[in-house]
């Protein structure tokens, strides 16, 4: 098995080794605390980024892992602090919002190639 070893990026910053960093430091460095502190978050992410492509999460594993699955409820069921039935209604209207933009988008590149 190959060892990997860390490197520069192209901004000329080191980047250490992959599985060096904690994923949960790493996500607060990159300013994501509140997703830091959900526990299942960090549980798919981790699956996800398994190196090992036998210890990793398969596609239909990852559809139905609980983050996912409490994602696709909306706001209000994430919990405590959730933000009750008005973040759930501003929610559902961002995602509305987001769907028509990516049918507007579609059917724009659909009239460009004909």
């Amino acid at each position: 098995m190959a060892e990997l070893s860390g490197g520069y990026s192209k901004r000329g910053r080191y980047r250490g080794a992959p599985l060096t960093r904690d994923l949960v430091s790493a996500l607060v460095a990159g300013g994501a605390v509140d997703a830091a502190h959900d526990a299942q978050l960090v549980d798919f992410l981790r699956r996800c980024l398994e190196l090992n492509p036998d210890e990793r999460i398969t596609a239909p594993d990852a559809i139905r892992h609980d983050w996912l699955r409490r994602r696709g409820q909306g706001p209000a069921a994430a919990g405590p602090g959730g933000g009750g039935a008005a973040a759930a209604a501003a929610g559902s209207t961002a995602r509305s919002s987001e769907t028509r933009g990516h049918a507007a988008a579609l059917s724009d590149l659909a009239k460009t190639r004909h």
